[in-house]
């Protein structure tokens, strides 16, 4: 199975790429997002590919960023949602606004998309909820300063989901002065007046 591709940029057309490796030719379709960020034709290019086989063909579909990749991965887990609709998601909102959209099961944002009736958009958001959450969780942390993944973690040491610990760290003023211990202590005193009301 084909995972990755490094090669030079020959052709590029609407949704589909050819990339030259060791003479050998490979057509790859890829989303709006990675066609976009396409550099011109002649120049060395690599994609995430995930491979999908039929009775009948073979199929790559390609990724400039492996998060996408793996919101695709996502996706065509979902039933009736095959790699040619699950490419069409990708192409109608940004990774992180579709992340984002299927984590707070936001139909009308998913419907929005060409293609995607309700009904799917429901199926979508149904089976992929928790995952998303989670997907844009992880992804948040990459763009957070080391105390607030510090702060995360120590609150879910102390039985938080990682959701519900990021949340409550994203409401805080961080200065320059604050510890883990500090802010940990922060929180918790939040919330236990929260509980008293």
């Amino acid at each position: 199975m084909i995972a990755y591709l490094k090669g030079t940029l020959i052709q590029q057309e609407c949704g589909a790429v050819v990339i030259e490796c060791n003479g050998v030719g490979y057509a790859v379709t890829v989303s709006n997002a990675s066609l976009n960020a396409m550099p011109l034709d002649g120049s060395s290019v690599s994609l995430h590919i995930r491979t999908q086989m039929q009775e009948s063909q073979i199929s790559l579909y390609g990724f400039v960023s492996l998060v996408e990749r793996r919101l695709f991965d996502l996706l065509i887990t979902v039933k009736s949602v095959g790699p040619s609709m699950a490419m069409t998601i990708l192409c109608g909102l940004s990774v992180t606004d579709l992340a984002e959209a299927i984590a707070n099961k936001d139909i009308t944002a998913l419907t929005s998309i060409k293609k995607v009736g309700k009904k799917t958009a429901e199926r979508i958001a149904l089976e992929l909820h928790e995952k998303c959450c989670d997907f844009v969780v992880a992804n948040d942390m990459k763009t957070k300063p080391s105390i607030v993944i510090d702060v995360i973690s120590a609150l879910k040491n102390l039985g938080w989901k990682e959701q519900e610990a990021s949340a409550m760290v994203s409401e805080l003023d961080i200065d320059v002065d604050a510890t883990v211990e500090s802010l940990v202590r922060s929180i918790l005193k939040k919330t236990h007046s929260e509980q008293r009301r």
